[in-house]
């Protein structure tokens, strides 16, 4: 698969569609990654390492999140 390939099959997650559980996870990934990348650039200790476990029966929307 290409990199436009790729980039296509990206484009067809937007996080306006998110639930709200969803959304939650999503604005901590988020939050924490930004976290971590500032640390990284300004040459400080980064946060602790952020351990989760994404979990539920099919159908829930578990791919989409971390496609998102």
């Amino acid at each position: 698969m290409g990199d436009d390939a790729v980039a296509a099959a990206y484009t067809a997650f937007d996080i306006v569609d998110l639930n709200v559980e969803q959304r939650f996870v999503y604005e901590l990934l988020v939050r924490h990654a930004k976290s971590t990348l500032d640390a990284l650039a300004d040459a400080t200790p980064p946060p602790p390492p952020l351990f989760m476990v994404i979990n539920g029966c099919g159908g829930t929307g578990k791919s989409f999140l971390l496609h998102c």
